[in-house]
């Protein structure tokens, strides 16, 4: 998205609430808030922190399940959607049904959205900080995609297409393709005012 261009997020408030992350972490939610300001036209604010309920824990994989993360944002915000979306950061590793673990989840056309920091820096490798950054930023913007009703995408570098490795989150880009920015802007045209 080129700079000066308005986008389909613009002035949208979106929350970013720090799920169970150490204080290192927190930095790395301030910079992301700055950085979805900039490239994508959200209002960011900065939720407190809040900590990991045990009840999301999947003592047999030792995972957090993504799906019951989600319920509780739901349930936490009365489970109105509205124009105010919530993206949880956390550390926590997370699953799905199905799914060994997911970078993040979301509520397809809802509000509320998670991404984890687990699995976005490779085992064992001393990673620069802008690479894990880029790719913490690639995956809030998938995970934002799908609030707005996006589904994946087959077209090569676009941030809606699935990644099921960290080095495919490095294959995309933190854009969207002219089709998705298209059906984009269509779902988050403003409503009609009929008087």
């Amino acid at each position: 998205m080129s700079a000066g261009a308005t986008t389909p997020f613009e002035r949208r408030t979106l929350h970013l609430l720090p799920l169970a992350l150490q204080a290192e972490d927190l930095s790395l939610v301030s910079w992301l808030g700055s950085a979805l300001a900039a490239c994508a036209g959200f209002l960011p604010v900065q939720d407190s922190p809040l900590p990991l309920d045990r009840a999301w824990i999947d003592h047999s994989l030792g995972q957090c399940s993504s799906n019951l993360i989600v319920d509780a944002l739901i349930e936490r915000s009365g489970g109105r959607a509205d124009e105010e979306w919530t993206l949880a950061i956390t550390a926590a590793d997370l699953c799905a049904p199905g799914r060994q673990f997911v970078f993040g989840e979301a509520a397809l056309g809802g509000s509320w959205a998670v991404v984890s920091l687990a699995r976005l820096h490779a085992a064992d490798s001393d990673e620069p900080a802008d690479i894990i950054r880029s790719r913490v930023l690639t995956e809030s913007l998938h995970e934002l995609g799908h609030l707005a009703g996006l589904a994946h995408c087959e077209q090569p570098g676009c941030v809606m297409v699935r990644a099921a490795l960290p080095t495919d989150v490095d294959r995309k880009d933190a854009e969207f393709c002219p089709a998705c920015r298209l059906s984009l802007t269509i779902a988050l045209a403003p409503e009609p005012h009929h008087h």
